[in-house]
């Protein structure tokens, strides 16, 4: 560990803490965006649908931009936890 001798064991598990907040959210939000595209598609492929499949779908398409923003974060999270944690740490 030769690379966190001079990082306090604060931040350092705030580091890990962070990147595992990243992981699960990124895996949740991956989940969401395939389950909101499928169902949407599967909801505007029927011809004879309800009114209401209609609707429901087009929510469903209309939320994928707050999936891909959560997928975002955590991909930030990941990749680079270190600088949040170190802002963290001096607020």
């Amino acid at each position: 560990m030769a690379v966190f001798e001079d990082v306090p064991a604060a931040i350092r598990r705030r580091t890990v803490t962070w990147r595992w907040s990243g992981v699960a959210a990124g895996v949740v939000a991956a989940v969401l965006i395939a389950t909101s595209l499928v169902t949407a598609a599967g909801f505007l492929s029927i011809g004879c649908r309800p009114a209401w499949w209609t609707v429901a779908a087009w929510l469903l398409v209309a939320l994928l931009p707050g999936w891909a923003t959560v997928l975002a974060w955590s991909g930030l999270a990941v990749l680079a936890p270190q600088r949040r944690a170190s802002a963290d740490a001096s607020a």
